[in-house]
């Protein structure tokens, strides 16, 4: 094992005459809360357009030193077999107690005793190394479903890559084209996210024109942020504000899985965008809509160095107050003291 992965490497491809179509991707980022099993999903446009059928799938464990990791684990060994010494010792001293329990409640012969003595003494703790921690791998391939449309895998592959028809959508979603029906409104974020999840899933390969069709279609969300957040959160149902959500989400992690770091400028730009229609938050349309608006600026809000978020919500809060202090009404405060 080591902290380069040779199949990254060129040379390697070149050799196994294989090439890199998604990946890699790191298996603790995607377990669940459980930390015991999780769900992987590997795809990208250059996925979509391959014809082989044969597929290679590789694992490979990286670690720090190995050096370290045999000391730690000798280490954990040789407490292990120190605390399993103290517990035989303890279940020898309490043998004779246990036995004389049994005999005074149940006839049961003394070899049960012994039995459940060995097999506390004996029991070690198992240590994996690397991919041994892996138990069980399911592998499910999925394919899109055959239409009737002429030309549907041409028509596809060019839907991931054309940074026009992300900007069409854009338009549809913040209701600037012909049809500003709320239902092409959701279709085309539908469809948007679809794009997105494909196009910024984490591909590595030896030429950087992936990175850059990946950094086009964030650029293309980013750019259209405010009314994004208008359309879409401010003046949408619950529903629409959720699928919006969702596609940011998508791109600053996309964002974060190109450049290989925590915090990126698409987060910002974000952030910017909330909190220019922060006042306007009392005209939204919808509570659950809401609801995404301030759990998508909870994700953001760590970037705010200067306290503008704190600073805008607490005058926020004084509007409300002074809106509810301005509609108090002298006789429901009569009914309030005669039903209380």
């Amino acid at each position: 094992m080591s902290r380069e992965n040779p199949v990254m490497c060129e040379q390697y491809l070149k050799d196994h005459n294989t090439e890199i179509l998604c990946g890699p991707v790191n298996l603790s980022s995607c377990l669940d809360l459980s930390d015991h099993s999780g769900i992987i999903t590997l795809t990208s446009p250059k996925l979509f357009r391959i014809r082989g059928r044969t597929l290679l799938l590789h694992i490979k464990a990286l670690v720090d030193d190995r050096e370290v990791l045999k000391e730690a684990v000798s280490k954990n060994r040789g407490s292990e077999e120190k605390g399993s010494a103290s517990k035989k010792s303890k279940l020898e001293n309490t043998k004779g107690k246990v036995e004389q329990l049994l005999d005074y409640y149940l006839p049961v012969p003394g070899v049960t005793v012994d039995r459940l003595a060995t097999a506390a003494s004996s029991k070690k703790m198992e240590y994996y190394l690397g991919c041994d921690w892996l138990h069980e791998i399911s592998i499910t391939i999925r394919r899109t479903k055959q239409t009737t449309v002429t030309n549907e895998r041409t028509q596809r592959c060019a839907m991931l890559e054309s940074n026009l028809l992300a900007e069409k959508l854009v338009r549809v979603i913040c209701q600037e084209g012909p049809d500003k029906t709320p239902v092409a409104q959701s279709m085309a974020l539908d469809i948007l996210i679809w794009v997105a999840s494909v196009r910024l899933s984490r591909h590595r390969s030896c030429r950087g024109d992936v990175k850059t069709q990946q950094m086009e279609l964030v650029r293309v969300v980013e750019g259209n942020l405010v009314p994004l957040v208008k359309h879409c959160i401010i003046m949408a149902g619950r529903s629409v504000a959720h699928k919006c959500v969702k596609l940011i989400i998508i791109c600053s992690e996309g964002m974060k899985n190109a450049l290989d770091c925590t915090t990126v400028l698409f987060d910002g730009c974000v952030l910017q965008a909330l909190l220019e229609w922060l006042p306007m938050i009392t005209c939204c349309w919808s509570a659950g809509a809401l609801r995404w608006y301030f759990l998508l600026l909870s994700r953001v809000m760590s970037l705010d160095v200067s306290a503008t978020t704190g600073q805008k919500c607490v005058s926020l809060l004084l509007q409300v107050a002074q809106e509810l202090r301005a509609r108090t009404n002298p006789y429901h405060l009569l009914l309030q003291t005669r039903y209380w």
